[in-house]
């Protein structure tokens, strides 16, 4: 019955367009076989207060104010459109746009609300936006970007977030049943813009909030969008976003070239930071995470940009969570959905600087960059959050960049990643004599097989396990393999020490203690033929790398070294946090 309904919508949004090219590259960006290497020009046409503070100073204390649309309706349209217009003017210029292009990206994501093209009655947004967007989508065409035009706010809200313009209840369909309204704001922006070489891409709309919606609605608006935009263009490709859908396959078979629907792409967002366990990850499980999204976004049907990303590895930047609210990464988060624990220290990184930032902070989020670099580049590409901010240093690309944090070139890498990733749980003082010669052999295999280095870990007590890769060098290493026992801390040891067997206990106790030497006495051994012992430490929030390389350890375990004297590590980076 669903499969009917969609075909009829496709037929009758087809009716409506002129008629069809089945080509794909009919555009003046090839999505097929070049890369989306993209930013988000956020809080410029939609406010978010976390991107902009100042904006939203005035109303710090009694929060009377937390988005665009209570900002409009407190201030009234005149003194609005006074500070608005302001913003608009000032916020994103004609350098910015040369400087996006300069650091080799070719595409921006504008994000723009319904309202800069049509209001509901007795809406408080106002309008004048337009004379500003027209410049900058000259501005692009000048620099040689493209253009992909975000309707990021829908009447009534399609998320409840405050980057919606209205922050509360989901209201979008009761507000707009049928979405005529939003079809009439997504028409008006093709007229406008989509014969405009420079825009190649509309998204319909930012995130709906699937969950809370009626997907049989949005699927329907899906399919009237495109025929709106096709009534102006047959080529800009129409971008539908994933419903936070967490299995991107969820949206295969639909809208693809067999349903009769013709420049079609999925966007996807991919943020680690919005619940308690993400906070909790360690910068090497963040890692590891973006490695595992290549294989989940080359399985799609359409083409798929990662829209949305960052870097950031907490929540601490500033009303990040909404005006007034904290961060679940130093426990100060309470909401109505619940509060959070304390997992480290927001200094720095609640307001701040990117210059600011510790260097194992900048470390992990270069080495967090470039996994997602990579992984996204899997598909068709990735589009970063943000450009600029006034004071969040972990999602600011401009002085992230400037900072040599985000690579320059774009392909330019500090670390490298393993494919492999095996769980195996053995007990450790059973089969520890036994299991060294199967691990050696994938490790022998590794490169051969998957033409990069494994690493073999052994994260806790009584567990071996072949986790992904992961290591930096001041200078580009050759490929190696590496076994890596990861030594847990004296407080890993201590909550372990009643259920290991005293083989493992001793380990652990030894390792707890070589670890605090190692902390406050560090002896890094490079160009060193034996096998080196590195640690790990959830708590500290250590990632893959060098932490020391003497330890008690090391040495009453030499069957590590027992044929592996051909092992040859060099300059591998060095960081903690």
């Amino acid at each position: 019955m669903k499969s009917t309904f969609y075909a009829l919508a496709a037929l009758a949004a087809i009716a409506n367009a002129a008629p069809i090219f089945d080509k794909r590259q009919d555009l003046s960006f090839d999505y097929s076989n070049d890369k989306v290497r993209g930013v988000n020009l956020g809080g410029w046409f939609v406010l978010e207060p976390w991107i902009t503070p100042s904006m939203f100073s005035d109303w710090a204390d009694n929060q009377q104010v937390k988005d665009e649309y209570s900002m409009c309706a407190t201030l009234g349209k005149d003194e609005a459109f006074n500070r608005l217009s302001s913003h608009w003017n000032s916020w994103i210029t004609q350098s910015d746009f040369q400087q996006i292009a300069n650091v080799g990206l070719n595409h921006v994501r504008i994000p723009v609300g319904y309202w800069a093209f049509t209001l509901l009655d007795n809406d408080p947004y106002v309008q004048g936006q337009l004379d500003v967007l027209d410049q900058a989508i000259g501005w692009a065409s000048d620099a040689g970007l493209k253009v992909m035009l975000d309707l990021h706010g829908a009447p009534g809200s399609q998320n409840g977030f405050d980057n919606s313009g209205h922050l509360g209840s989901i209201n979008w369909q009761s507000t707009d049943p049928g979405a005529t309204t939003t079809i009439s704001a997504i028409n008006s922006m093709a007229q406008r813009y989509a014969s405009n070489p420079a825009v190649t891409m509309i998204e319909l709309v930012n995130e709906p909030l699937g969950p809370d919606l009626d997907m049989d609605a949005v699927k329907k608006y899906y399919y009237d969008g495109w025929g709106a935009v096709r009534q102006n263009n047959q080529d800009t490709v129409v971008t539908i976003h994933d419903a936070f859908e967490t299995d991107t396959t969820y949206w295969n078979g639909f809208m693809n070239t067999g349903s009769g629907t013709n420049n079609v792409a999925l966007d996807t967002h991919i943020y680690q930071i919005f619940s308690n366990d993400q906070v909790a990850m360690s910068p090497a499980e963040h890692v590891s995470t973006a490695c595992g999204q290549a294989g989940m976004l080359s399985s799609t049907d359409k083409w798929t940009v990662v829209g949305e990303w960052t870097g950031a590895q907490t929540d601490c930047a500033k009303w990040l969570n909404g005006l007034g609210v904290g961060a679940r990464y130093d426990g100060t988060y309470s909401t109505s959905q619940g509060g959070s624990s304390q997992v480290g220290s927001c200094d720095g990184k609640f307001v701040g600087t990117v210059d600011g930032l510790s260097d194992d902070d900048k470390t992990n989020l270069r080495q967090l960059i470039e996994a997602q670099l990579d992984a996204y580049e899997a598909h068709t590409g990735w589009i970063f959050w943000t450009w600029k901010t006034e004071s969040a240093p972990e999602w600011d690309m401009r002085n992230l960049t400037a900072a040599g944090v985000f690579p320059q070139p774009l392909t330019d890498r500090q670390c490298e990643y393993s494919p492999i990733l095996i769980d195996i749980h053995i007990p450790t003082a059973i089969l520890f004599p036994l299991i060294l010669p199967l691990l050696f052999c994938l490790l022998l295999l590794s490169q051969p097989l998957f033409g990069s280095p494994a690493l073999l870990t052994f994260p806790n007590l009584g567990t071996f396990r072949a986790h992904k890769l992961m290591f930096c060098a001041s200078d580009r290493p050759q490929p190696m393999w590496l076994i890596n026992p990861l030594v847990p801390t004296p407080n890993e040891v201590k909550g372990a020490e009643d259920n290991a067997t005293p083989l493992e206990a001793w380990l652990g106790v030894a390792s707890g203690v070589a670890w605090t030497l190692a902390k406050a006495h560090p002896i890094k051994m490079l160009h060193s033929p034996r096998l080196f012992l590195l640690s790990s430490s959830p708590q500290s929030g250590l990632g893959f790398g060098p932490d020391f390389f003497v330890s008690f350890y090391f040495w009453s375990i030499d069957l590590y070294s027992i044929g592996l004297s051909v092992l040859w590590i060099t300059s591998i980076g060095y960081h903690d946090s």
